[in-house]
Parts: C-alpha cells; sequence; structure tokens
C-alpha cells in the first residue's frame, strides 16, 4: 500500500493527497463491500484519497464517498456490485475502473468476470 501511495505522491508532487476514513465511511464501505475486499477496505481506511487529481492517463480515483455513490446510485457500479465488481476510479470520459471479485450467483452457478466494467452475465 505504501508503494501506491509514494507513487502517486512522487507523481503529483503533493503530500496531502491522501486522508484516512472516517469511522462512519469505513462502516458505510464495510457495508457496501461485505468481507469480500478486505484490502480495499485496508487501504482506504488509512488512505483514502483526497483532493486527488487525474492521471496522465485521465483516470482519477474515488473517495469513499463517491465510490459509495457511484456502486449504489451509478451506472453500472449499482447493477454491478450485486456480482462483486466494485467501481473505484472513473475515467474523464465516464468510463469506469473495477475492481473484480469472483462472485456465484444466488443459485451457485453463475461467475461473472468482468474487465472492462461493461459487462453482464
Amino acid at each position: 500500500m505504501n508503494k501506491i501511495v509514494q507513487n502517486f505522491k512522487k507523481l503529483f508532487d503533493k503530500v496531502d493527497l491522501f486522508l484516512p476514513a472516517t469511522p462512519e465511511q469505513k462502516k458505510r464501505l464495510e457495508d457496501l463491500f461485505g468481507d469480500k475486499v478486505g484490502k480495499i477496505i485496508d487501504f482506504y481506511s488509512e488512505y483514502q484519497p483526497w483532493e486527488m487529481p487525474m492521471t496522465e492517463s485521465y483516470v482519477q480515483l474515488l473517495g469513499i464517498d463517491n465510490i459509495l455513490l457511484e456502486n449504489t446510485n451509478g451506472v453500472p457500479g449499482k447493477y454491478l456490485a450485486e456480482y462483486g465488481v466494485f467501481v473505484f476510479a472513473l475515467t474523464s470520459g465516464g468510463e469506469c475502473l473495477v475492481h473484480r471479485h469472483e462472485y456465484r450467483c444466488k443459485w451457485g452457478c453463475i461467475r461473472l468476470y468482468c474487465r472492462c466494467g461493461s459487462c453482464f452475465p
């Protein structure tokens, strides 16, 4: 995790890019993700993006409040989240970057593997 943070600080020549999550934000993130993505919750607990500029490849990491919004109300995030695919960054064109987690449907037989954020079973 430290390497990721240091790379962003070096890239943008700023030190105040990340802030710790509040206990309420961490709880809301845990409620959304469940126990599927503990490493992401650990990262955001300590290093929530704060006033993060867009990278040269036009990608912006979302803070916790925007992750929650994107995965509960945004499209396609609100639909992907029920399959264990979570949006954590956006491009300038509105394309989403997702964390993919293996998921089985309620019948235990269908799996979704998403690389682009645009596919559905």
